[in-house]
C-alpha cells in the first residue's frame, strides 16, 4: 500500500473518536466482500450458517475472554459467525464446518475467503480511507467556518 504516511498524518488531524468512527466505517465496508465470499463458500445444508456470517467490531462473550483488549485508539473488525440470541454465542456449526470435529471432516469457508480477498481488501481499505478522511476533514473544516 502506498501513501500510508500521508493517511496517518491526515488521521492524526482528527479527534480520536472521529478516527475510530472513520476506521470502523472503512473496515466494515472493506470486509463485506470477504464475508460475502465466505457465505458463498459455506455449505448450504448447514442451517443458518450462510445467513449467520457477520462483519462487526464486537465479539461474542466467549471470544472476548480469549481476545486481548486492543490498545487505545485501535480499531478492529471481525468477520465470522454472528452472535445469536441472548446467550451471545456464535453459530456453533460454523466452527465445526471450518475446523471439523471427531465426526466430521473440515469444510473451510472463512479461511479460503480471507486468503483470496486479503490483497484486494488492503487496496479497498487504502482507497476508502483516502475518501473517508477527505470527506471528514472537509466536514470538520465546514463546521469550523460556521
Amino acid at each position: 500500500m502506498t501513501g500510508m504516511r500521508e493517511l496517518e498524518r491526515n488521521l492524526e488531524r482528527l479527534k480520536r473518536s472521529t478516527r475510530k468512527a472513520v476506521g470502523r466505517r472503512v473496515l466494515k465496508k472493506a470486509a463485506e466482500p470477504v464475508a460475502q465470499l465466505a457465505a458463498d463458500l459455506s455449505p448450504y445444508d448447514e442451517g443458518d450458517l450462510e445467513a449467520g456470517l457477520a462483519v462487526s467490531h464486537r465479539l461474542s462473550r466467549r471470544d472476548k475472554l480469549r481476545h486481548p483488549e486492543p490498545s487505545s485508539g485501535t480499531v478492529e473488525m471481525f468477520i465470522g459467525p454472528a452472535v445469536r440470541g441472548r446467550q451471545g454465542y456464535p453459530y456453533p456449526q460454523a466452527i465445526f464446518q471450518e475446523f471439523g470435529s471427531s465426526k466430521q471432516a473440515p469444510q473451510p469457508f472463512l479461511r479460503p475467503a480471507w486468503e483470496s480477498e486479503r490483497g484486494a481488501m488492503l487496496d479497498r481499505i487504502g482507497d476508502a480511507l483516502r475518501i473517508e478522511i477527505a470527506k471528514t476533514l472537509a466536514r470538520v473544516a465546514a463546521r469550523a467556518r460556521r
